[in-house]
């Protein structure tokens, strides 16, 4: 099971859900909604380590976008964890 959290949001993608597109370094692990995941439309990890995460209209009314918000994304026994700080239009600020 793949699981990420938002500032205390916790949304889970069921194992087998996602799948592993390319080979080698370019290798992404894929996963796009069919209605099995609510709250993620999109979720990609790359071999380099980036990712990329679209929510689907989850629950964030209770979360203060002021202050930087816990992230994590965990892959199984892996996890990473970090701060990010969303712009009012729930974006990623740079």
């Amino acid at each position: 099971m793949v699981s990420v959290e938002l500032g205390g949001l916790v949304l889970d993608i069921p194992a087998g859900a996602v799948v592993r597109r390319g080979r080698g370094r370019k290798a992404t692990w894929l996963f796009t909604s069919g209605g099995r995941a609510p709250g993620i439309r999109r979720f990609e990890i790359r071999n380099d380590g980036r990712f990329r995460v679209q929510f689907w209209s989850p629950d964030l009314r209770d979360l203060d976008f002021d202050d930087p918000l816990d992230f994590s994304i965990s892959l199984g026994p892996d996890f990473g964890v970090t701060e990010i700080e969303l712009d009012s239009r729930l974006r990623l600020r740079r």
